[in-house]
């Protein structure tokens, strides 16, 4: 490692498949947060989908928009692979968070394709207005 004034250089740093595994296992790895781990993890892209196919897991890298996460093998027609224990879980997301995730993806492509600014930011007023149009009305429309 080397030093510039007594301060150790992190970005020469090495990373190994143990930091990498450990990275990977608390969330998605996204490259503007580390350039060392994602210089590191695309170097040893098959090693970490081999060590994660162990566990019953694949590793999802999308190098064009600089992002890698975990995600469970998806069953297979034979139903080997889901006799095989679970290291994440699904959950079933409910009809409002659902509807509201759809609604968002459909808006962000409507901004994307606009192509005004950089960043779509909505307010609490523009989320329940979107919502709104889906949504049974209730006897309290304040709450």
């Amino acid at each position: 490692m080397r030093f510039l004034h007594g301060i150790p250089d992190r970005s020469q740093q090495r990373v190994g498949l143990a930091q990498l595994a450990v990275r990977l296992l608390k969330g998605a790895v996204h490259r503007r947060d580390s350039e060392a781990v994602w210089r590191a993890l695309l170097r040893a892209e098959e090693q970490v989908k081999e060590h994660f196919g162990v566990l019953n897991l694949d590793l999802v890298l999308n190098a064009g928009e600089e992002y890698a996460y975990l995600r469970s093998k998806p069953e297979t027609a034979d139903g080997l692979e889901a006799k095989a224990p679970t290291l994440m879980t699904r959950r079933q997301l409910s009809y409002g968070v659902s509807l509201l995730l759809g609604l968002l993806r459909k808006r962000l492509a409507e901004f994307e394709s606009t192509g005004h600014g950089t960043r779509l930011v909505l307010n609490r007023d523009e989320i329940i207005d979107l919502l709104s149009v889906y949504l049974p009305e209730s006897g309290n429309e304040q709450k």
